[in-house]
């Protein structure tokens, strides 16, 4: 048998000998090595062929008995159970502050749900986002938000202070179902809703909200406003361009309005009463009561500048001027005197029109 040659060869890695590929003789412990290792392989195959899905977790895993063994059966302590209290209410309070309202509010076994909400013109729009500027534009001060349940009904009750009666009527005139006729509860002007009622009481505006239409709904509808009508008293309806149109004129509360600002349509007109009146409800008397007389003369000025776009005047002196539409051929009246600015819209004639603005005349203080 010739020797293996031992010298340096650049195919050499591990092996101090040359490569298999390159040698004459094979040494027998080589061989033993590489057959044991393909028979572990084979065999470690085959093992896990036989085994597949042969798994028993009470093999590996601790048993149930030995978890239940090394558990503790009790808590060292268990704090008792404390009935829930709305955080910052009065320690020992008899039941849940309920804001503005009367006891009255839970009656009839109604739960408050959470609590009552309170929001300000500063965070108003996390509640009511995307209408909130217009209870901003009327003066908005704070919203009281309540949410009622009772067996699976629920009811909200929206109440919004909108600091003056004038305020809390623009915001019902703009949000108001003009098909609904409003009816009168002492300090409450309100309609109804197949789910419960839209209104104000004197500077707040209301809104009551049933989740369902039916007499449980409908029952508590009525004693929400009565919740409603025992709150503080404020200087409701004692505007005096209120009283002209609702005890001067006769008009019905449905009639009136108010228009915190863009006053038929001139962004220089604001603080404006509005009521409809003669035939059909279509002629509209407007009434603006100004700081000054001069602020009054500036206003006629500016108002029967820009309607003679449209009109042609008819009658037109220094304080009160009575034009005609081009077109419509509808009349269209303005008179200053003093603080108060006043005229109407509509006319569907010149008759009209004049006694009309005759009959305002005499009503206005």
């Amino acid at each position: 048998m010739a020797s293996v040659s031992r010298k340096y060869h650049p195919d050499r890695v591990l092996n101090p000998i040359r490569r298999r590929i390159f040698r004459t003789h094979i040494t027998r412990t080589e061989n033993f090595v590489a057959a044991g290792l393909v028979l572990v392989i084979v065999l470690a195959g085959a093992w896990v062929l036989a085994q597949r899905d042969n798994y028993d977790p009470g093999e590996r895993d601790i048993s149930i008995e030995a978890l239940r063994e090394g558990s503790i059966a009790q808590l060292p302590y268990e704090a008792p159970l404390v009935r829930w209290r709305e955080p910052g209410s009065v320690a020992g309070a008899a039941g849940p502050d309920l804001g503005p309202f009367s006891s009255s509010l839970l009656a009839g076994g109604w739960q408050l749900e959470g609590r009552i909400e309170s929001y300000d013109a500063s965070n108003l729009y996390e509640k009511i986002n995307g209408q909130a500027e217009q209870y901003l534009k009327f003066g908005f001060e704070q919203l009281h938000w309540a949410n009622l349940e009772q067996n699976g009904v629920l009811m909200t009750l929206e109440l919004y202070d909108q600091s003056e009666f004038r305020n809390a009527l623009g915001v019902f005139a703009s949000q108001r179902d003009a098909t609904q006729s409003v009816a009168n509860r002492g300090p409450l002007y309100f309609y109804r809703t197949s789910v419960g009622a839209i209104g104000l009481a004197g500077a707040r505006f209301f809104k009551i909200t049933g989740s369902e239409s039916s007499e449980v709904v409908s029952g508590k509808t009525d004693q929400l406003l009565d919740v409603l009508g025992e709150l503080p008293r404020d200087a409701a309806g004692s505007d005096a361009p209120f009283n002209v149109l609702a005890d001067g004129l006769g008009l019905p509360f449905e009639d009136i309005s108010y228009e915190k600002e863009n006053a038929l349509q001139y962004d220089f007109f604001g603080d404006v009463w509005f009521g409809m009146t003669g035939e059909h409800r279509a002629t509209r008397v407007f009434i603006h009561r100004a700081e000054t007389p001069d602020e009054v003369s500036n206003l006629f000025d500016q108002l029967v500048a820009e309607q003679e776009y449209e009109y042609t005047p008819v009658e037109k002196s220094e304080a009160r001027a009575l034009m005609k539409h081009e077109f419509l051929d509808t009349f269209f009246a303005v008179a200053r005197r003093d603080d108060w600015l006043y005229g109407l819209d509509g006319a569907p004639d010149q008759a009209t029109a004049v006694r009309t603005m005759t009959r305002l005349e005499k009503e206005l203080p």
